[in-house]
């Protein structure tokens, strides 16, 4: 099984139920007020935003929950009206700018454009919105300049890291990415080709203005394409069968992991490549009979090091760690730093929130407990390290 490191939670998580017993994570435990949330977005070492769903068993007509949290206390609840209408919350998004101010994306009506296959059928009313969160609510509106019923079937309107993104076609039949930013100023624009088949779209901000987009098939045969887009328009499209994991190398270029073997305890494989998939260096990751899974936190230019973080599971020995690696920029291994799960949680997979100031958050969860978000340099070094080495 794939473990994934995104700083969105699954949505399958809000089937979880939502915990009040004690945990060993004393002062790094959250009270949501609802089940586990699909949004959970850092602000700084001390603040973070979650989203989620009310109430399932449907005891309120709140249908979503927004909260601002200040050391792991609620500061702020959002209110479900906006502009004195009713709004509908699950669609609340952050913009988070580089001095850490943040905007609130606000769709409503709220609608899924990809379930609309005639553009007829969408909602023209509907409207995308950023607002200020202040201590009276959603104030200073910027609408966003986008016309609902060109959204393309399989887009969607998100914010990506410091811009709102949105796929829309153009009369040409062509699909066009546009990012704002948080004054609601177009700042980029992309031509891109729409596949022949119905598809799901997903967008990944990367450095220097670039942009990963990836298109799923939903045809009998699943397939994907790779785009990587520059300043000066699409650089290349690839085509696969099988979706290769990959990730930005913070210096232009791209790392993939790679499974030695379709066993799950495989060792993996670290490649790093350049911008155009010629390998630079590589190195494997192994554990002793553990699922193994591994995502890059930040690339120090000045050090020449990587900090890598990641997990080392194995249920049914109860065997729940996590762990950062350091290495050098040739992928020579630095330090390996391997801390423990509370075996109480029985964690399988725990998600990594590296904060703006380079702080890395575990958020962890599992068997009716209260969920936590603990600092990994707060967790205690693992009494069994799985057996990890990376070389």
């Amino acid at each position: 099984m794939k473990k994934r490191f995104f700083p969105l939670l699954a949505l399958l998580l809000l089937l979880l139920p939502a915990g009040r017993a004690e945990t060993p994570y004393e002062g790094y435990t959250l009270d949501f007020g609802y089940p586990l949330p699909f949004q959970l977005k850092l602000l700084n070492d001390h603040e973070f935003l979650t989203t989620g769903w009310d109430d399932p068993d449907g005891h309120t007509s709140r249908p979503g929950h927004v909260t601002w949290w200040r050391d792991y206390r609620v500061f702020r609840d959002l209110p479900y009206t906006v502009d004195g209408a009713a709004q509908s919350l699950g669609s609340a998004q952050f913009l988070v700018d580089e001095d850490g101010a943040f905007k609130v994306l606000i769709t409503y009506p709220q609608e899924f454009p990809f379930l609309q296959s005639d553009p007829r059928q969408r909602n023209p009313q509907t409207r995308y919105t950023l607002y200020d969160w202040t201590d009276r609510g959603l104030e200073h509106p910027v609408p966003l300049p986008i016309d609902p019923v060109s959204v393309t079937r399989m887009g969607q309107v998100r914010v990506l890291d410091r811009y709102v993104a949105a796929e829309t076609a153009d009369e040409q039949g062509n699909a066009v990415l546009t990012l704002y930013n948080s004054r609601g100023e177009a700042v980029r624009r992309w031509k891109l080709p729409l596949p022949r088949e119905d598809y799901l779209i997903r967008f990944r901000p990367l450095e220097e203005e670039r942009m990963l987009v990836t298109y799923t098939s939903l045809g009998d045969s699943r397939s994907y394409e790779l785009l990587l887009l520059d300043p000066e328009g699409v650089r290349w499209h690839k085509t696969y069968s099988e979706l290769p994991s990959l990730f930005s190398d913070r210096r232009g270029g791209f790392f993939q992991t790679r499974k030695q073997s379709s066993d799950a305890y495989s060792p993996l494989e670290l490649v790093r490549m350049d911008a155009d998939f010629n390998v630079l260096s590589r190195g494997t990751l192994r554990g002793n009979r553990v699922v193994l899974g591994l995502g890059v936190q930040a690339y120090d230019a000045a050090a020449d090091r990587y900090t890598f973080f990641g997990s080392a599971v194995a249920n049914s020995r109860q065997v729940y760690t996590v762990f950062r690696l350091i290495t050098d920029g040739s992928l020579n291994p630095i330090s390996l730093d391997v801390r423990g799960l509370s075996k109480e949680y029985g964690d399988y997979s725990p998600y990594f929130f590296p904060s703006p100031q380079g702080t890395l958050f575990v958020f962890t969860h599992g068997n009716s407990l209260s969920p936590a978000l603990v600092p990994f340099d707060a967790l205690p070094p693992a009494t069994d390290n799985a057996g990890l080495q990376f070389r």
